[in-house]
């Protein structure tokens, strides 16, 4: 049984390492060929003993293990090299809600330079970039990681775009505010004003 666990991790081991690679895959299909081996290596145990050496157990048992490494191995193998999220590139820690474009992760201190625009330098420190269109590019002089724009990170230009709007509205209020506009009663308040008028002119009536 511990064989049994020790090879499947192994065979996860090969797919999480070069995982979105050809060499992830293959270590996946690597592992149901040695399974393929043994089962086979099994049969012919039983045929060149006359039955005397054959483990039923072991046969039953070897068709779901084998499904079950294939499954999981090429599900690691497929996975993603990297996050594009809203989490840090070193820790994974949430950056949601930071004040600012240039987030210092609080769990690592890993620096994260939001919404980089490809060519330029270094936001941190103005080093020159070893490449002008890599996304997650590490400053090789302070270690800010480069998230450029529009390359997958939907969590943070959510957030982003969430943050222009709402300063376009409070910039489209102020400006009303001040060119003293008319404010006018909202949906809501108007059968309250109606009431009261209504109320008003009852009483005046009253009084004559």
């Amino acid at each position: 049984m511990f064989a049994l666990i020790a090879y499947a991790v192994l065979v996860w081991y090969g797919a999480l390492r070069w995982r979105r690679n050809w060499r992830g895959f293959l270590a996946v299909l690597l592992g149901l060929v040695g399974l393929a081996f043994v089962g086979y290596l099994h049969w012919m145990l039983n045929e060149w003993t006359n039955g005397r050496v054959y483990l039923r157990v072991l046969q039953v048992i070897l068709y779901p293990y084998g499904a079950l490494v294939a499954a999981v191995g090429f599900f690691i193998a497929a996975l993603p090299t990297r996050y594009y999220g809203a989490q840090c590139r070193a820790c994974g820690y949430d950056l949601r809600g930071l004040e600012s474009d240039e987030r210092t992760c609080p769990e690592c201190s890993t620096k994260h330079a939001l919404g980089h625009i490809a060519g330029q330098p270094c936001r941190t420190c103005t080093a020159e970039m070893a490449s002008s269109d890599v996304d997650q590019q590490v400053c090789a002089a302070c270690g800010t990681v480069h998230v450029l724009r529009g390359r997958g990170h939907r969590e943070f230009d959510i957030e982003r775009a969430q943050i222009e709007r709402a300063s376009t509205e409070a910039a489209r209020s102020d400006a009303g505010t001040s060119s003293g506009a008319e404010v006018l009663p909202s949906a809501r308040d108007v059968p309250e004003t109606l009431r009261e008028i209504a109320r008003a002119q009852a009483q005046s009536r009253i009084q004559r």
